[in-house]
């Protein structure tokens, strides 16, 4: 299929189809429920029929066209983007592909509840909040935050070592061989659509945007405000530094891009992934987006239109999984079996109370583990905990739980870390070469 510029700014927007039309039949014969995969829009809006774009996807870069890939240049590394599995070839039971019913992306796993309205309302009107926050002298003693040294972060890491640093929630930055990627960035005081209204921080970024590194890579999992950030990404892409930053998201969220103008800012190129579809960057560089169990939503009409996802992120030595946000699902054994062991994992471990209401959305630390274990981690860190009030547990909580959940394991601390705002590790991981569960299955790289 060939694609189709149509307009100046989407030059470097760069879409893909899921399946072919063979395979979205198949799985229309397999259930009178109408499936599909992930299809993407056209770069002009054009209105979904049964869940399916009326047009063709636009498959763009910096004014040049792709047949069954797309290119670009990346700081003089060639971008591919690979089509994603078809589910003719595929065992979509065990690896399952992102389908969507009536236009709106599903969890297949048997582990999803929805909670709905009524649901919510008993979660917010009858079950008490027991974060209890302190005021920030308390935290700067319990939860304390290490001024990021930007000089460090501007090296390179040592040969055969990586380098992790922790900003807060979701957003870390992790180096090696060369790159620096930036998971699910959010600098702002609130994660909302409203500068004085919504979830604000209790522990702040420990520094600011203009301090960070050049960023080649920005992962974004999901469209929640406090993953997807419009004001973070915009101050991070019009850094002069950041002229060729390449931003990974689930299918979807590009037309979230569109509508926020993210894309009128710096030079940055946009790509979006299905489940299990891959981008390589200059043949140094794979980014898979992996299936999680979660959902997506930015306004009160618009739930599960985008996808949502984990990253499997496959160096020449190195392999990294980015966890995003994510309830606990068969999925990960399924990851650790066809890309694992990994030699880093960042997995959230917060935002889990009541659990009635969050165990089909948020893991908690129990459950953090067996992710760890699932993907045969060598080493996690923890991410989705200290940083907003999302849920109704002690805001200390988490790392306790944790510590508890890894004795019960027999899992050494040092195995899964919990760092202080802004603080960065470095380890080589050649050396750390332990991983919890034998190989399961054939590796997929």
């Amino acid at each position: 299929m060939k694609p189709e510029a149509t307009e100046t700014n989407e030059n470097r927007l760069l879409s893909t189809e899921s399946v072919s039309e063979n395979s979205i039949e198949k799985e229309r014969e397999a259930d009178t429920t109408t499936f599909t995969s992930c299809r993407t829009q056209t770069s002009k809006e054009k209105p979904f029929l049964n869940g399916v774009a009326d047009g063709e996807c636009s498959q763009l870069f910096h004014n040049r066209r792709a047949n069954s890939s797309a290119s670009i240049d990346f700081e003089r590394n060639e971008v591919t983007v690979e089509p994603p599995p078809e589910a003719k070839s595929w065992d979509t039971k065990k690896l399952p592909l992102s389908l969507r019913v009536n236009g709106r992306y599903i969890n297949p796993w048997e582990t999803w509840r929805w909670k709905g309205f009524w649901d919510l309302l008993r979660w917010k009107l009858f079950t008490p909040d027991k974060s209890n926050v302190p005021t920030e002298s308390i935290l700067n003693t319990s939860l304390p935050i290490v001024r990021v040294n930007s000089s460090l972060l501007e090296t390179e890491p040592p040969a055969d070592h990586f380098r992790l640093t922790w900003f807060g929630h979701s957003s870390l930055l992790i180096q090696f061989e060369g790159f620096n990627i930036l998971t699910d960035p959010i600098f702002s005081k609130r994660c909302s659509p409203l500068k004085h209204l919504g979830p604000k921080r209790y522990r702040g970024p420990p520094c600011t945007v203009e301090e960070l590194p050049q960023i080649h890579v920005i992962l974004i999992s999901h469209d929640h405000y406090d993953h997807f950030d419009e004001r973070t990404l915009k101050k991070i892409l019009s850094c002069p530094k950041n002229d060729n930053v390449h931003v990974f998201v689930p299918q979807g969220i590009l037309s979230r891009i569109r509508r926020l103008r993210i894309d009128c800012y710096g030079n940055a190129t946009f790509t979006e992934l299905c489940w299990w579809q891959r981008a390589t960057i200059g043949n140094r560089l794979h980014i898979i987006l992996s299936p999680v169990q979660h959902w997506s939503k930015r306004t009160a009409f618009d739930i599960f239109e985008t996808l949502w996802g984990g990253f499997i992120v496959i160096g020449k030595d190195f392999r990294f999984f980015f966890g995003g946000d994510t309830a606990y699902c068969p999925v990960f054994r399924s990851i650790g079996e066809l890309y694992g062991p990994f030699d880093c994992a960042a997995i959230p471990i917060g935002a889990y109370s009541p659990r009635w209401f969050m165990k089909g959305q948020h893991v908690d630390p129990y459950e953090a583990v067996k992710i760890h274990n699932d993907i045969r981690s060598k080493l996690s860190v923890a991410i989705h905990w200290g940083t907003f009030v999302l849920t109704n547990e002690y805001y200390l909580e988490p790392p306790k739980l944790l510590e508890d959940a890894l004795n019960k394991a027999s899992i050494s601390k040092e195995q899964f870390l919990v760092l202080k705002h802004g603080e960065s590790i470095e380890k080589n991981w050649k050396e750390n070469n332990h991983f919890l569960s034998p190989p399961n299955g054939e590796n997929g790289m």
